[in-house]
């Protein structure tokens, strides 16, 4: 049987205390319906052209070679998913795979919401939908409950940014997962998050180099890292 929230980490307190954040000065309204941003393309583009690697983007389901490598390297969980369609994933790597308990050939061309089960609530849900349909700031952090092939929960702490080309168009998803279902893995974040910060540098500057311009984060990860300390705080109180 699958099963819910932790204790301590109960879904009605961990939504109250852990508004989702899509950006530096984002609160919980910019996750509730009617007061969703309108659809903006990003103004961070590269000014740097592309290079004689760009001839590698085959077509628009392709990463460029060097940075799907880059990912495929990672410590942390992360994905990439195309805009297009329902959003379907192109790329996962190691860690992501040991998080959810999947193969990489059990989910590339499925949209993540594979991972959702029967106790993640449609408040969970609506934020990451409205993110993937291209609502809101181009960065965004996101609690939402999910669950492993085997069927157990977990609590994950989903970040994710758009990757635009040239013309100001999103292309992909760039996403990293964090279990932080006890406090003990919640004390981890920190340094999750610096290699995510790292990881989000190379990755920027890998993209350049072919064209395509990721937003910087590092304003957005820091909130959520000290987010996460005042929960782990409430935790002991209680």
């Amino acid at each position: 049987m699958r099963t819910g929230w932790p204790a301590g980490c109960r879904s009605d307190k961990f939504l109250r205390n852990l508004p989702c954040l899509a950006g530096p000065q984002a609160h919980l309204d910019h996750c509730l319906p009617g007061s969703l941003p309108k659809l903006r393309r990003s103004t961070h583009l590269p000014d740097t052209p592309p290079t004689r690697h760009t001839a590698e983007m085959t077509s628009q389901d392709s990463l460029p070679k060097p940075l799907g490598d880059y990912i495929r390297t990672s410590r942390i969980a992360l994905a990439v998913s195309r805009i297009e369609e329902d959003a379907p994933l192109i790329l996962v790597n190691e860690p992501f795979c040991r998080l959810t308990g999947y193969a990489a050939t059990e989910v590339l061309g499925r949209n993540c919401r594979l991972l959702q089960g029967e106790e993640t609530t449609d408040e969970m849900r609506r934020p990451l939908h409205d993110f993937v349909r291209g609502a809101g700031p181009d960065s965004g952090r996101f609690p939402i409950l999910n669950y492993r092939k085997d069927g157990s929960s977990f609590s994950n702490f989903v970040f994710m940014t758009r990757l635009f080309d040239r013309s100001g168009t999103a292309r992909f998803i760039l996403a990293s997962q964090f279990d932080m279902t006890s406090a003990m893995r919640r004390s981890r974040l920190p340094q999750n998050d610096k290699e995510l910060t790292r990881a989000l540098d190379d990755v920027e500057q890998i993209s350049r180099e072919f064209g395509l311009a990721v937003v910087g984060s590092a304003q957005l990860i820091a909130d959520s890292v000290a987010l996460l300390a005042r929960l782990s705080l409430d935790d002991h109180k209680d």
